[in-house]
């Protein structure tokens, strides 16, 4: 019956009379590498074909590093298309392997989330008038009060990158679109499992048990397993099975167990099994780097696939070495404008800006945009996209000159011939464009620019139309940001109304327009109206979303915050209390809606004399941002944040000796991040000063009310109330009786405080 099967296939395909030889023998060129760069034991070992984390359908069906589909849409390994890598079965289509946690730089646009605004918080006065101790900083972020751009439009869809291609075939430079039914190049028709199970029993038959032709057969059906049902127990025990027959037959080092090697560390990736993956992703680099060298199209191959997985496991750092290696043998091997150069920059792009570098970004992001324009044109997709990232890119760099306006008008234009005016993508472009012309002093123009995509929408499309009013939404952020709240505000209720027209008053949209004009209000001072809005805002979402979702937890803060702001301490509390437990169980301990949602609850409950509590959640937010920082010693704003507002939970318990380091680390934090004379920086200093006086060091307190005096008689002038505050405050020192026996403790002032005065610059330095 197997000779019958075997003999009816070959009749079919037209090919040898023997059917387990017709699968185990290449007809083809190596599946990895390109005719020109056949691997040196092409000869004289029959290829099989590999698995790749690179996804074939956002490939081009020219591939020189070796692309060709496996038996039945095998699948294949080659360098990518610039798109995040994606690793068959367990990243599915629903979770495509992405750069960071929120996905990877959007075609347009930078360092912004999809559509969000978030305007800074307004620092707090410096020290509180009548009082020793300062205010509790707030959270830096995330920030409640903040605008979202609304749109009803879909952003444009990323590349699918979780649908393999079939094959390869014939080249289209313009278009990269993969083809979905083609033949291997000269070789016989894709087989499917059934047929692939029969051929390695046929090989088996023949050959043996542990043949190379059997193993190559086994190989086979797992990929067509591996195609059809990903991450499939038989798929594995074939893999394993088929590794560690080559490890027997030839060794460790040949090119058949590296590619068994590359094949089962796909599968282990695609199954869940990290560890076990990049322990041989690494032995399959470090084999292929001995045995072929480094330049290989193989070994080009296996850093991608080692890189990819690293991007995706969260090893940013060793990703972008891996990458950058991977790039300088794709550029001597292929070329500056072969797609596995340009795809190795894509992702080093994103690399480096995902940790601001933004200028060596920006420089790669130009040889991308040269390599994209002469490989599939100016005014493909790709090369639009790209030119657009560029803009993004220099503005995030501070290259705020008249050569980033010209990108970004150029990539405007092309977007829009591309795309139309309708899309989200351009919407977004012409935002961010709005926004680089405001930086760059040209704030008519930033209006005008969006006054004109508005009306040439709303003519377009109609009035209500989502792309119309998604222009109203950035009308109203600008104006807003420009002081113009009279018109801000007409801007904004405009937005509403026609979301509440066009899509009715329980549209995700409509509630965001009301959310935005609810944190317009509040932010405008008009509490009592946005706490409205915020309730019904709130309400609404109970209803369409569920209490879990991500935009019903940010509006429970919002309205949280609101209750706090207006003096509704305890339903404010009654609010914070569920929101922080529900916060931390879908968002996770670390996250920073949570530490933001415990500064918050700290300094009610501090407000309201639950010290103990209060202290509980100011020390998370501190312990949390202490283990972000690691063992950095320059402290961030954000420890220096957290150890102030846990100090003064501390101080007001009495306990001045366990606050003393806290505030002193966070006077060094503010002075560094900002300057000695900063008001952040002499509130520490003031209270740091406190904390000494309670605990009877009279001498450094005075020393420590003398630089905050300076500071603040620098910063504030000398009529200023805080500067008479601590005036008043000195001299009261000076005057009481026990400052003439704290004068013998002059010579005894810690090295600490010293350390501090001098880097304040006091006037008293030289002295203490």
């Amino acid at each position: 019956a197997l000779a019958k099967l075997a003999a009816e296939n070959a009749a079919a395909e037209n090919a040898s009379s023997c059917a387990s030889e017709q699968a185990c023998k290449s007809s083809s060129p190596d599946a990895r590498s390109p005719p020109s760069q056949k691997s040196p034991n092409a000869s004289a070992v029959a290829e099989t074909y590999e698995f790749c984390v690179t996804p074939p359908s956002a490939v081009p069906t020219n591939l020189p590093l070796g692309v060709a589909s496996g038996a039945a849409g095998g699948v294949v390994a080659a360098v990518g298309s610039g798109a995040p890598a994606v690793a068959n079965g367990a990243h599915a289509a629903s979770e495509p392997r992405q750069l960071l946690p929120n996905g990877s730089r959007s075609p347009v646009g930078h360092g912004r989330t999809k559509g969000a605004r978030s305007p800074p918080l307004s620092r707090p006065p410096s020290a509180p008038r009548g009082s020793s101790l300062s205010r509790s900083r707030p959270p830096s972020a995330p920030q409640s009060n903040s605008l979202s751009r609304v749109h009803s439009l879909q952003r444009i869809p990323a590349p699918n990158t979780n649908c393999r291609n079939s094959g390869a075939g014939t080249p289209d430079a313009k278009t990269r679109s993969p083809v979905q039914t083609p033949n291997r190049s000269g070789a016989a028709t894709p087989i499917g499992i059934a047929q692939a199970r029969q051929i390695m029993k046929l090989a088996q038959m023949q050959h043996g048990v542990d043949s190379k032709e059997a193993l190559q057969a086994a190989s086979q059906l797992a990929l067509q397993l591996e195609e059809q049902q990903p991450s499939s127990e038989e798929a594995g025990t074939l893999l394993r099975r088929v590794l560690a027959g080559f490890e027997t037959l030839y060794g460790s080092e040949h090119e058949e167990t590296l590619k068994a090697v590359n094949n089962l560390a796909v599968f282990l990736d695609n199954s869940g099994d990290g560890e076990g993956a990049v322990e041989l992703y690494h032995r399959a680099v470090a084999g292929r780097r001995r045995q072929l060298g480094s330049s290989n199209p193989y070994t080009l191959d296996s850093l991608y696939n080692l890189a990819s997985f690293l991007v995706h496991s969260g090893d940013a750092a060793e990703a972008e070495e891996v990458f950058r290696e991977a790039h300088a043998g794709c550029l001597s091997t292929f070329g500056a404008n072969h797609h596995g150069t340009l795809d190795c920059l894509a992702r080093l792009i994103d690399l480096l800006e995902a940790r601001g570098a933004c200028r060596e970004a920006s420089e790669f992001c130009r040889q991308l945009q040269q390599g994209r324009q002469a490989t599939v044109g100016a005014h493909h997709p790709e090369s639009v996209r790209t030119l657009a990232s560029l803009a993004s890119l220099l503005a995030a760099a501070d290259e705020v000159n008249e050569e980033t306006e010209r990108v970004y008008r150029d990539a405007l234009s092309r977007h829009e011939q591309q795309f139309g005016l309708d899309d989200p993508a351009t919407l977004e472009l012409t935002y961010n464009f709005a926004c680089f012309l405001e930086r760059f002093g040209k704030p008519a123009q930033a209006e005008a620019l969006l006054r004109q995509g508005h009306a040439a929408c709303e003519k377009a499309f109609g009035v209500n139309s989502g792309v119309a009013l998604g222009y109203i939404d950035d009308l109203a952020i600008h104006l807003e940001a420009a002081g113009r709240t009279a018109e801000a505000e007409e801007f904004f209720k405009r937005s509403l109304v026609g979301r509440e027209q066009s899509l009715g008053p329980s549209h995700e949209d409509t509630l965001r327009s009301c959310g935005n004009l609810a944190v317009f209000l509040d932010n405008d001072g008009r509490g009592a109206e946005a706490l409205q809005l915020y309730r019904q805002v709130l309400e609404a979402r109970q209803t369409t979303l569920g209490a879990s979702h991500p935009k019903m937890l940010e509006s429970s803060y919002n309205l949280a915050v609101c209750l706090a702001d207006q003096g509704l301490t305890e339903e404010a509390v009654a609010n914070f209390v569920p929101l922080f437990k529900s916060l931390e169980e879908h968002l996770g301990p670390e996250s920073e809606w949570v530490l933001a949602c415990a500064d918050k609850l700290g300094e009610l409950l501090r407000d309201t004399g639950k010290l103990e509590a209060a202290e509980e959640m100011f020390r998370r937010v501190y312990a949390s941002r202490a283990r972000e920082a690691g063992a950095d010693e320059a402290i961030s704003r954000e420890v220096a944040d957290a150890a102030y507002n846990l100090a003064i939970c501390l101080t007001q318990q009495g306990r001045s000796g366990e606050a003393e380091p806290l505030f002193r680390s966070c006077a060094i934090g503010y002075m560094r991040a900002d300057s000695a004379h900063d008001p952040y920086t002499l509130d520490a200093v003031f209270n740091l000063a406190t904390c000494i006086e309670d605990q009877g060091r009279l001498a450094e307190a005075e020393l420590l009310y003398q630089a905050t005096a300076d500071g603040r008689r620098k910063s504030l002038g000398a009529d200023d109330a805080d500067t008479k505050h601590v005036e008043s405050v000195l001299l009261s020192l000076r005057s009481s009786s026990q400052m003439s026996a704290a004068g013998k403790e002059k010579a005894a002032v810690s090295e600490e405080i010293q350390k501090l005065l001098k880097e304040l610059g006091s006037d008293d330095a030289q002295s203490a």
